[in-house]
């Protein structure tokens, strides 16, 4: 099912739009459950919003004046309802998905294979247990909260030269964008002061 949102990108509106549709697929599994009525409440632009802003999701990309959403995106709104359904208060469910890269939350929470194991997969305690590591993580300085898989490409122009760029950056890198960096590296290099580092 979400093969073909791997890609994709488009404004709240797509999200919303896109989420309705999964929603409506699976409603017992991806559609929040009220802990009042235990009714079905569909996602509205009010909840995405709330999740934005609690860290739930993260920030759009400004392009053009208009924020972009991914596949990140709703993974992780899909998984957070999984999540709220189990019980989970919101700053539990930041917590145990800052702890999960995109493809964990596919295989943990989002794969058919995962269902029937959910219990086991999804108990409680491993999710807290998840959620200690986040913040510990937190306090040591760590963001994000889980220990991350590197995303680094190095470019070694020479042997005491190194360039470091983030995978998921540079695939986004326009020519405009490829210019403006190497001019401040050119800009940085020439305005070095080197008198600080000579030995006396």
């Amino acid at each position: 099912m979400f093969k073909k949102f791997k890609n994709w990108k488009g404004s709240r509106k797509d999200l919303i739009n896109n989420l309705i549709d999964i929603e409506n697929a699976n409603k017992s599994r991806f559609m929040m459950i009220s802990n009042k009525t235990r009714n079905f409440i569909p996602v509205n632009v009010r909840r995405i919003q709330q999740f934005l802003d609690i860290g739930i999701l993260p920030r759009g990309k400004l392009s053009k004046g208009d924020y972009l959403y991914n596949f990140e995106h709703i993974i992780r709104y899909l998984s957070a309802i999984i999540l709220k359904n189990k019980g989970h208060n919101l700053n539990q469910i930041k917590n145990i998905l800052s702890s999960h890269d995109d493809e964990d939350l596919v295989n943990t929470f989002l794969s058919n294979s995962n269902i029937k194991n959910s219990s086991k997969n999804n108990n409680l305690k491993f999710q807290l247990d998840n959620a200690e590591i986040s913040k510990k993580l937190n306090a040591l300085g760590r963001e994000e909260g889980r220990v991350l898989k590197s995303q680094w490409i190095k470019f070694a122009v020479t042997k005491w030269c190194h360039l470091d760029i983030r995978q998921k950056e540079l695939i986004n890198l326009n020519s405009n964008e490829v210019n403006a960096l190497s001019e401040v590296i050119i800009h940085t290099l020439n305005n070095f002061d080197k008198n600080k580092y000579k030995k006396n």
